[in-house]
């Protein structure tokens, strides 16, 4: 082949890709075809959801094998172009002064997190449910009991017992179908300013982590066993460097501005044998902006055991 027609590489891709970007596609594949993903995927408990788990683990892996990446710092108006994982299978890793110079590793991890999510998170009602009703920087109770709602529905009829959807003849089908349209409305949620309460984003945040937890030989949830991930575990995973980069930018002229942690994100934690980390960056802030170390813990291991009704119940008390 003539050099001339060989396709020249992005020169921002050496400087913007993660250096362990063949590693973490690899745990991600391996993931989902994990015990802990079926797990979490189909849970008996899920409102007849049906246990498509094989299925959908295999569609994820396939759509990240296949992602295509580009690497611009800027869009077509000229303004910094974030960066994201797009519908069309694309994941642009942009200048990392875009998002605070955060780890390159914990970033690919948290948008390899993003592919496939609707289709992910519409068959959990109770991990939906329960990351809406444990929001701590914003009420969503009211969304949790939407999330309820919609996985008791049955599939309406005609008064003569035809189903209206025909195309949904299960009440699991129907019911996820419902669900999926909701979590598609609640990810596209136009307001920049809520961008970090987004469903998809606590999801891409907790895969990151159990990314690192995997890389730093903390806890591996490809290989080990559901619900064994601990608060000593998660101890240690709130000392890792890539999880404790300061927020730092540098504007045209070279000056440093630094996005300081939130008192939450380095208050006492509800667990005893747990600190809270000492420079929390971008993922831990947001997350323990939101959630408590036993939120947090919960939502590492995601095995939907919790009741759901009691869980709503003595979280508003």
């Amino acid at each position: 082949m003539a050099l001339s027609s060989m396709k020249n590489p992005d020169p921002n891709e050496k400087k913007y890709q993660a250096s362990d970007k063949k590693d973490i596609i690899d745990w991600y594949n391996k993931y989902y075809n994990s015990l802990l993903f079926k797990k979490n995927l189909y849970d008996k408990g899920n409102a007849y959801l049906p246990d498509e788990s094989a299925e959908v683990g295999k569609n994820t892996a396939n759509k990240i094998n296949n992602l295509k990446y580009t690497y611009n710092d800027y869009n077509s108006s000229g303004y910094p172009q974030p960066t994201a994982y797009n519908l069309q299978n694309t994941i642009n890793l942009g200048n990392p002064n875009n998002y605070f110079n955060q780890s390159k590793s914990a970033v690919l991890a948290h948008e390899l997190g993003h592919v496939n999510q609707d289709e992910i998170l519409s068959r959990q009602p109770r991990n939906l449910a329960i990351m809406l009703n444990r929001n701590q920087a914003v009420n969503r109770k009211n969304k949790a009991n939407e999330v309820y709602e919609i996985s008791n529905e049955m599939p309406p009829k005609y008064d003569d017992g035809r189903l209206m959807y025909p195309a949904f003849p299960s009440i699991g089908s129907y019911r996820q179908n419902e669900l999926k349209d909701w979590i598609r409305h609640e990810n596209n949620n136009p307001n920049p300013s809520f961008h970090d309460q987004l469903l998809g984003e606590t999801r891409g945040d907790i895969m990151a982590l159990r990314y690192i937890a995997a890389k730093e030989g903390i806890w591996d949830a490809s290989s080990n066993k559901p619900g064994t991930f601990n608060s000593e575990m998660l101890n240690k995973l709130y000392k890792s460097k890539s999880l404790n980069t300061p927020e730092i930018k540098k504007d045209n002229q070279g000056n440093i501005s630094t996005n300081e942690p939130s008192k939450k994100s380095i208050s006492p934690s509800d667990l005893k044998d747990v600190a809270p980390p000492e420079k929390p960056g971008m993922i831990l802030n947001r997350l323990k902006e939101k959630y408590s170390d036993s939120d947090l813990l919960y939502l590492m291991n995601n095995l939907a055991k919790i009741n759901l009704l009691d869980s709503m119940k003595n979280n508003n008390t």
